[in-house]
């Protein structure tokens, strides 16, 4: 999913890796553009896990940045 912010966006993927969920965000545009995730996210709930990856982009690439 893309989550647009005024510079850019912070792209998240999610995935099944066996039976944990995975999340990895990536950035593109602004001053950050990553070739590889700048965080990962694993867990067991596909839920929970998206939840902590968006609460970690609004924390480190708030809308109104």
């Amino acid at each position: 999913m893309k989550i647009p912010r005024p510079d850019g966006e912070v792209h998240l993927y999610l995935y099944q890796d066996g039976p944990l969920t995975k999340v990895a965000v990536y950035v593109r545009g602004g001053a950050v553009t990553s070739a590889e995730p700048v965080h990962t996210f694993t867990g067991g709930s596909e839920m929970g896990v998206e939840q902590e990856a968006r609460a970690w982009v609004e924390a480190n690439f708030p809308k109104g940045a």
